[in-house]
């Protein structure tokens, strides 16, 4: 299961399929059947396996009502969580925070002049030269001070 419809790239793709290949044929010496899902909690996506891939595809409605049985089912799980997420808000606020303003420092480390102004030229060669600029690796540690 996945969060959304639109998660994967086309390797990442190949890869689930071989994967649920893999399964399929360890299955098949046990005499078990196989039929491979991939869900998505939220989406109206909806395929079927085939030549290029190897499992269905569901989500939204469609996952929930074929996992439970229950076609109002993914209507009913908002209703569950009720004011949950706004009761929580207040707890992940400063976690928001420090992500949203750590990634712009980032963005200014990475991206911009020393006075602040957008270095295009430079973001544009990240985000479409074939060969991108080096940007520093960093590590993805909450203590950092």
């Amino acid at each position: 299961m996945k969060s959304g419809p639109n998660i994967y790239n086309a390797s990442q793709k190949r890869r689930q399929s071989d994967e649920f290949n893999q399964l399929r044929a360890r299955l098949q010496k046990l005499n078990k059947q196989f039929d491979p899902l991939l869900g998505h909690a939220y989406g109206r996506k909806r395929t079927e396996a085939g030549k290029n891939q190897a499992y269905r595809d569901r989500s939204g409605q469609a996952f929930w009502t074929e996992i439970t049985g229950d076609p109002d089912f993914y209507v009913k799980l908002i209703r569950l969580m009720g004011d949950e997420p706004q009761r929580r808000r207040e707890e992940f606020a400063a976690e928001w925070d420090a992500l949203s303003n750590r990634l712009a420092m980032e963005f200014v480390s990475d991206f911009c002049f020393g006075d602040g102004r957008i270095d295009w030229e430079k973001l544009t060669q990240f985000v479409s030269a074939e060969e991108p600029p080096k940007l520093p690796r960093r590590s993805i540690s909450r203590d950092e001070s």
